[in-house]
């Protein structure tokens, strides 16, 4: 069974997922004149498939994949890697799908292809009782959450299924925090990863509609 998943892209806009809407936007912290996208050229030459099956296309502006059921995850990921940055992203997720944004992640082709892509993973979910979008999950190495925002009540609130939502990622030395729609989700302090690469992953359903 496939499940096509799309991504567009209008300047530093992409869409991810199936109609999941992300606009990357990267920057050396040390000055907001060097913003850039993560897309050069309207093409996907700095990206790679790091791990699954899925296939992204970018083409009149649209990045389109196919995710495949009871297949491992895909991962499309930056081929260079950063350090110190600021991730911003806008993003429409339709509701029953579970994402995210893995960043300071790493790949390693000597454990099973399930869980080649390991790192910190912002998540993005639609289940709205659990309310995890904007925890850091690490994903594919201790496999739970490192900050979990069942405490922070307007954090878990702030991501609206049916709406866009505005994402940011801060990853500075060891801190990392993020944000959805301006709301504040986490503040974690944690030395284990630092120059890595950023990865888009493909959706899977993990909750019923």
């Amino acid at each position: 069974y496939k499940r096509q998943v799309c991504m567009h892209v209008s300047l530093f806009v992409l869409l991810l997922s199936i109609w999941l809407l992300i606009l990357l936007i990267f920057s050396n912290v040390c000055s907001q004149e060097k913003w850039k996208s993560l897309i050069n050229n309207n093409n996907l030459n700095n990206w790679e498939i790091k791990q699954g099956s899925a296939k992204f296309v970018l083409e009149n502006g649209v990045i389109s994949a196919t995710s495949i059921l009871n297949t491992p995850s895909t991962y499309l990921g930056t081929k260079k890697q950063y350090d110190d940055f600021i991730l911003e992203f806008e993003v429409f997720v339709d509701e029953g799908l579970n994402s995210g944004v893995q960043f300071r992640s790493s790949t390693n082709n000597n454990v099973p292809e399930h869980s080649r892509v390991y790192g910190y993973q912002y998540e993005l979910d639609t289940n709205e009782y659990r309310g995890w979008s904007g925890g850091i999950y690490d994903q594919s190495r201790k496999n739970f959450f490192l900050y979990p925002i069942t405490r922070n009540e307007k954090g878990r609130k702030a991501f609206k299924n049916g709406e866009w939502n505005k994402a940011r990622i801060e990853a500075v030395g060891n801190s990392v925090k993020t944000w959805v729609n301006g709301i504040q989700c986490t503040n974690l302090i944690d030395p284990l990863s630092k120059l890595s690469l950023i990865h888009i992953s493909e959706p899977t359903r993990r909750t019923p509609i």
